[in-house]
């Protein structure tokens, strides 16, 4: 990331954090479901170590039953301090269509990202997240990380909003974090994304130093 800004890794046991994830999963628990179930793609790998397709992130799941859940693969905060630049843009998965084999393994799967805005972010200034709507396919990834350019009618959505009101999005969306020039505004945002259960698992490598494997965390057990 540029200087001033990163990610912090959240402790679910904190009760801090597990009452902020709770209230936020119980509220959103509706749209999340529908969300993910609408925009996630087939799970990357299949029997071990094959691509589920050979246009992984083309299909959707399109409906997940009651024994097939989603489950929670990251929590952490993002912190943007003053004098942080922007990012670059970019996607946190690609829909690519033309995987080598094996590229996934150790990655995050594709997921559904929630942000929740603990302060005001009022202007682009305070370093607020930029989307490209439309840009969470396999065809709009292959023009930008390709050829380098945009779809001319794509029109940024710049994330202006107030403490306690929450963005949910397509992790493979295209956006970036804008530069923070507001002096005394320390940004931080806590976020969360959910995949289809077993979607982390199937794509996991050996744990980093430091860290621990654990059970999966179905949403549904967030929000309780």
């Amino acid at each position: 990331f540029a200087g001033y800004r990163s990610d912090l890794l959240l402790p679910l046991h904190d009760s801090v954090v597990s009452e902020v994830l709770r209230e936020a999963t119980a509220t959103l628990q509706p749209l999340l479901c529908e969300g993910a179930a609408a925009t996630l793609p087939v799970n990357y790998l299949k029997d071990g170590d094959e691509l589920a397709s050979e246009l992984p992130g083309m299909q959707n799941r399109g409906s997940y039953s009651p024994d097939d859940p989603f489950e929670l693969v990251e929590l952490a905060a993002l912190l943007a301090w003053p004098g942080s630049k922007h990012q670059k843009v970019h996607a946190d998965y690609k829909r690519d269509a033309y995987l080598e084999r094996g590229t996934a393994v150790g990655r995050l799967p594709p997921r559904l990202v929630t942000f929740v805005y603990l302060q005001d972010v009022p202007t682009a200034s305070h370093g607020a997240t930029v989307f490209l709507p439309g840009t969470s396919t396999a065809a709009a990834h292959k023009r930008f990380y390709d050829d380098q350019t945009f779809d001319p009618k794509v029109t940024p959505m710049i994330a202006t909003l107030e403490a306690g009101d929450a963005v949910v999005y397509d992790a493979s969306v295209l956006h970036f974090g804008g530069a923070n020039t507001v002096e005394g505004n320390d940004r931080v945002v806590f976020y969360f994304g959910i995949s289809g259960a077993g979607a982390a698992a199937s794509l996991a490598g050996p744990a980093p130093p430091g860290f621990a494997s654990c059970s999966p965390i179905p949403l549904s057990d967030c929000a309780r």
